[in-house]
């Protein structure tokens, strides 16, 4: 009776595996209506539109359903020059607690995972035909779903995508000094020379320089985050900090800086 008790678990089991992990041309993947929003993402080449649909559960549903009865077909050779304006995006919640990003332009729907769909969808009839709860301006491209795989290739990175970094304003009297880098992470000091102490967190952004202009690095997709919880930096200490690039993937060789607070280190990755 056991063994049959365990051999049900693992059909069980196997099953809610396979259903995370759907054949490659369910493009919309294990995505939720129920415990998910859906957010719909448009670019013209100046500014990113980000658009809600929360309503209800069918409603979401027949978003899903359309997109998953649309066909699908594998493609190779596809390069960042087949990309046209619009770029439209998807971002959706799935039954496994992950999510599903997707980024689609001149009929080309890029997946999560960097791969290549024919999808020949009328992204603008979908957009004018949709009651959108929420929509909201976003200045930055970084942000943009699978902007990763939008925005560099085997050569590296591309800028005509990337958006730039702003001015810094760096806080007086704190200095940040590099210690060493790899491809995973970056250790750096942080120094208060000020006569009051420094309240800092944990955030940072990681920038590359092309053609003399620093640009903003889009994360690989997923829910990335930090714990941005408050620290203080005492007058005259010093603090050694370690950061994970790991959101970043493997960097392609350049010049690159962490930014924290305004303030940021160079460092390099590969060969120069």
């Amino acid at each position: 009776m056991k063994k049959l008790y365990v051999l049900l678990f693992l059909v069980l089991f196997a099953t809610t595996l396979s259903s995370c992990n759907p054949p490659s041309n369910n493009l919309m993947g294990d995505a939720s209506a129920e415990n998910s929003a859906f957010w719909f993402f448009t670019f013209n080449g100046e500014t990113v539109y980000s658009r809600l649909v929360f309503q209800t559960t069918e409603h979401r549903q027949g978003i899903i359903d359309m997109l998953q009865d649309e066909p699908a077909a594998r493609v190779t050779g596809w390069t960042l020059d087949d990309i046209t304006m619009p770029i439209y995006g998807i971002r959706m919640g799935t039954n496994c607690g992950t999510g599903i990003w997707a980024a689609w332009s001149n009929g080309f729907w890029i997946t999560q995972t960097g791969d290549i769909y024919r999808f020949d969808f009328d992204f603008g009839e979908f957009v004018n035909t949709q009651r959108w709860d929420r929509l909201d301006k976003i200045n930055d491209f970084t942000g943009f779903p699978n902007a990763v795989f939008l925005t560099r290739d085997d050569d590296g990175w591309r800028d005509t995508l990337l958006t730039p970094s702003v001015e810094l304003i760096p806080p007086e009297g704190v200095e940040m000094a590099l210690v060493s880098n790899t491809y995973e992470n970056v250790t750096f000091t942080l120094t208060n020379n000020h006569n009051a102490r420094w309240l800092y967190g944990l955030h940072f952004r990681v920038n590359v320089l092309l053609n003399d202009v620093w640009y903003y690095v889009p994360a690989t997709p997923g829910n990335w985050g930090v714990h941005d919880i408050g620290l203080t930096l005492g007058v005259g200490q010093t603090v050694t900090k370690t950061h994970s690039l790991m959101m970043y993937g493997e960097l392609p060789p350049g010049t690159y800086r962490i930014v924290k607070h305004d303030m940021y280190v160079v460092f390099q990755v590969g060969e120069q």
